[in-house]
Formats: C-alpha cells, sequence, structure tokens
C-alpha cells in the first residue's frame, strides 16, 4: 500500500514531467518564431555566445 509521501511525490513527478513537456513546446515554438525574423545562421551564432557586432558583420557579408 502506498504511504501519503508516495503518492505526494509520484504528483509531484507528474507535474515535473508536464512542465518539461510544456517547456519544450514553448522553446520549439519560440525557435520558430526566432528563425521566421532572423537567419538560422546567425540564431545559432548568437546563442553560442558570439557578439552581436560579429554575427551581425557576417550576416551582411552572406546576404551580399
Amino acid at each position: 500500500m502506498r504511504t501519503a509521501d508516495d503518492l505526494q511525490e509520484k504528483a509531484k513527478s507528474t507535474r515535473l514531467q508536464e512542465s518539461v513537456k510544456q517547456l519544450n513546446a514553448e522553446k520549439a515554438r519560440t525557435e520558430s518564431l526566432l528563425y521566421q525574423m532572423i537567419p538560422k545562421s546567425v540564431a545559432d551564432r548568437l546563442r553560442e555566445g558570439e557578439s552581436h557586432a560579429n554575427t551581425c558583420q557576417a550576416s551582411s557579408m552572406e546576404t551580399r
């Protein structure tokens, strides 16, 4: 028989799994929106920590 602590842990685990699922869906949505606004290569460089100045300069060279 499950104890109250076991049931609480199960409930926490279920809520955590749902939160992770929602977070992953939101991440996919924001990535999609980001790629609609700027090229994927630019977004990827910014995510990797490249400075915005270097990224913009490289991007302008790509579009010439």
